[in-house]
């Protein structure tokens, strides 16, 4: 059962394709993955063992949330002479390339003289529990890194990005169904679902090596917030950012505050939930109605 449970987690349903497929397929492809991917683990563990030494382990990672400031702290930690940020900021080799060689995966952090190293790809916060065991197999000290912010607001921001940015629109555009549509959808509600992805990652990993940090925290006290994450990593602060650097808006969402159906949406979605997810999260989220008052322009995105 054991097993089972995780092949099926496996099978993606945030993936179009593989949930319209017919059900003797996935039951084909459930035995199809048993094997592949025992055998990516053992390629994966063997790599590690005959290549130990030669590249060095990564020290942490950032898992997300998207949309909550992973690109604008990349950035700031690029400033901190202690710490190693790969040129590319998201890797994903653990969601797109765990095909691919573990060996190309460490080459991208260096033995620097014993530098902090680490990525950030918010798209790991969604991997599959046996892709998380398989991180936490091969790297079992690695520290985790998750920022949250409210829910509707990252949805929102999200939807403005996916919806109307992509599709080359202003904000104005785009029909408040298509917004509704994309902020309903399972990807987008998974994105915004922080207790079960703490819950995946904290049984892998536990509490200890997992720092969970609040977004609307990064935007009004961002040196406080680097402070505790410096501490986190044990690297020390080095020269902290300048106040400009902590406020740069990366990656700015389109202007626009969301059409009332997408209010109600929002609403319908994470009002009850907010108090259930601040005690799961163990951070402060702003009160819904709150962030319908503000200015949703005037707020950093990314």
């Amino acid at each position: 059962m054991r097993y089972g449970k995780v092949r099926w987690e496996k099978m993606d349903p945030l993936s179009k394709f593989e949930s319209q497929v017919a059900l003797p397929w996935q039951f084909w492809k459930l035995g199809f993955w048993w094997v592949s991917d025992f055998m990516v683990i053992g390629r994966r563990r063997n790599e590690l063992i005959n290549g130990e030494g030669i590249f060095p382990l990564p020290d942490f990672v950032c898992i997300g949330a998207q949309k909550s400031g992973t690109t604008r702290w990349a950035n700031i930690f690029r400033q901190n002479v202690n710490l190693f940020i790969p040129e590319i900021k998201e890797l994903h080799y653990f969601d797109r390339h765990l095909g691919e060689s573990f060996v190309s995966y460490l080459q991208h952090f260096p033995d620097l003289d014993g530098l902090t190293k680490g990525e950030f790809t918010p798209a790991y916060a969604l991997l599959p529990m046996w892709r998380i065991r398989l991180i936490a197999e091969l790297n079992a000290s690695l520290k985790v890194l998750y920022f949250v912010r409210h829910p509707a607001e990252r949805s929102w921001s999200a939807a403005k990005m996916e919806v109307a940015l992509r599709s080359n629109r202003a904000v104005s555009e785009v029909p408040a169904g298509e917004y509704v549509r994309f902020v309903e959808s399972a990807w987008c509600r998974a994105h915004s679902n922080y207790p079960e992805v703490l819950r995946k990652w904290n049984s892998a990993f536990g509490p200890k090596n997992l720092l969970v940090c609040s977004f609307e925290e990064m935007v009004n006290n961002p040196a406080r917030e680097y402070r505790k994450m410096c501490q986190f990593l044990g690297v020390e602060e080095n020269a902290p950012p300048l106040e400009q650097d902590f406020h740069e808006v990366v990656h700015a969402g389109l202007p626009g505050a969301p059409p009332e159906e997408v209010r109600v949406a929002l609403r319908n979605l994470y009002q009850r939930k907010i108090k259930r997810w601040e005690k799961a999260t163990g951070v402060s989220l702003p009160a819904l109605e709150g962030w319908f008052d503000q200015s949703v322009e005037s707020r950093p995105t990314r």
